[in-house]
């Protein structure tokens, strides 16, 4: 694996009193991030989409927890998780209240995996778009 950047990663985490989604960021120092730019159709016809590819060393995994174990975790603030829709943007990001408040280029979860184990260089896999 390729280190060629840094990343903060945006997890989500449910708030009951205030009924609103809080944003927790977590920066990683060392990734591998790609961007394809590739042409998809919709009902609107033929547009550019970027698709992200980031791979985090399984060294960073030591404050990483499962998505389960993270939504019902009393601080959010020492821990990072990777679930489907959270957000990952390039370099170091700003506070966030909403997604909208994320740069241009960020990157929306849509597909990661666990590869800390059976392989040869263990990491994160993010795949989003």
């Amino acid at each position: 694996m390729i280190i060629n950047s840094d990343v903060t990663i945006y997890n989500k985490k449910y708030d009951p009193e205030s009924r609103m989604d809080i944003w927790y960021k977590t920066y990683i120092p060392e990734c591998h991030w790609k961007v394809d730019n590739k042409v998809v159709q919709d009902n609107n016809g033929l547009r550019n989409q970027d698709m992200f590819k980031i791979r985090i060393p399984g060294k960073y995994g030591a404050s990483y927890v499962d998505a389960e174990i993270y939504k019902t975790s009393e601080n959010a603030f020492n821990i990072w998780t990777i679930q489907k829709d959270d957000y990952v943007i390039q370099g170091k990001g700003p506070d966030i209240a909403k997604p909208s408040d994320l740069p241009d280029r960020s990157c929306r979860i849509t597909s990661w995996s666990d590869n800390r184990t059976n392989t040869t260089i263990p990491h994160f896999r993010i795949g989003g778009e």
